[in-house]
């Protein structure tokens, strides 16, 4: 039957694979029509400039990170130097790279360290002004990496999409009705001979729970020549066939075994 019916489960196969394809086209353009409505696009930096500004990034965040804890430590003289000392050396040997990794982006970075510091000599105040000043860098840092992630996902998406594009145009062109089946009656033959040959092994592995059930039909068509009375009397003998209908069983058996009893059961049912 497989081979017959081959062209026919082709074309169901390749309408489904091509609806897919196509409705999943359809959600990554939604997707990325609606990021591009959201105002100024993240996404516009290409795949090899986002690569090269996550080093640089991780080592920016990870410096301001412990800068940060040494502005949220008790103030003083030697405390306020520390943070001095410790941004000097970011500045030194960390942000270039970033500000390289920025530019080639074609982004802007402005982390507005070091901060401008009041004129007091107070440690308290000054360590004030740099807590607040670590924050907004990191903040700023933050958005980077989030403009970054966002390039990376867009690229994806339109990776996806022309890999989605080109599928659907290797696609061959639907046709506008299934092909004909062209099962002939010697295959549908066959197939009703192979399905009795296994409800006949399966009455053979349930013997032993089909027998009283054929006892009865035998004594019911020998003595009544009709099956409405084992109709009747099947609610009895349900639970010892589990999986099937007693009355459908009583009747499927009978109508095999006695087909002139069978047919004597459709006539008294029309009496």
């Amino acid at each position: 039957m497989e081979t017959p019916l081959a062209p026919r489960s082709r074309f169901f196969a390749a309408q489904k694979h091509g609806a897919q394809l196509r409705a999943e086209l359809e959600q990554l353009r939604v997707s990325t029509s609606a990021r591009a409505s959201d105002g100024p696009h993240w996404s516009t930096i290409d795949r090899a400039r986002a690569a090269t500004l996550m080093g640089p990034l991780e080592k920016a965040h990870a410096r301001l990170l412990k800068l940060s804890e040494l502005c949220d430590a008790p103030a003083g003289l030697a405390q306020l130097t520390a943070v001095d000392r410790h941004h000097r050396s970011t500045a030194r040997r960390v942000l270039p790279a970033l500000q390289d990794a920025v530019t080639a982006a074609d982004l802007a970075l402005d982390l507005g360290l070091p901060p401008d510091l009041p004129p007091s000599t107070d440690p308290a105040v000054l360590m004030d002004v740099w807590a607040d000043a670590v924050e907004v860098a990191l903040a700023g840092i933050a958005e980077l990496v989030q403009r970054r992630q966002a390039a990376v996902s867009a690229e994806r998406r339109r990776d996806r999409m022309r890999r989605l594009e080109r599928e659907l145009a290797a696609l061959e062109p639907e046709a506008a009705d299934a092909p004909a089946s062209v099962v002939d009656d010697a295959l549908r033959r066959e197939l009703f001979e192979a399905a009795v040959s296994v409800r006949t092994a399966w009455a053979a592995a349930e013997a032993d729970a089909l027998a009283p059930v054929v006892g009865k039909t035998l004594d019911a068509a020998r003595s009544e020549a009709s099956l409405r009375a084992v109709c009747r009397r099947t609610a009895r003998l349900a639970p010892a066939v589990p999986a099937v209908s007693a009355v459908g069983l009583h009747v499927a058996v009978a109508r095999q075994l006695f087909p002139c009893a069978a047919r004597g059961h459709r006539a008294s049912g029309h009496r």
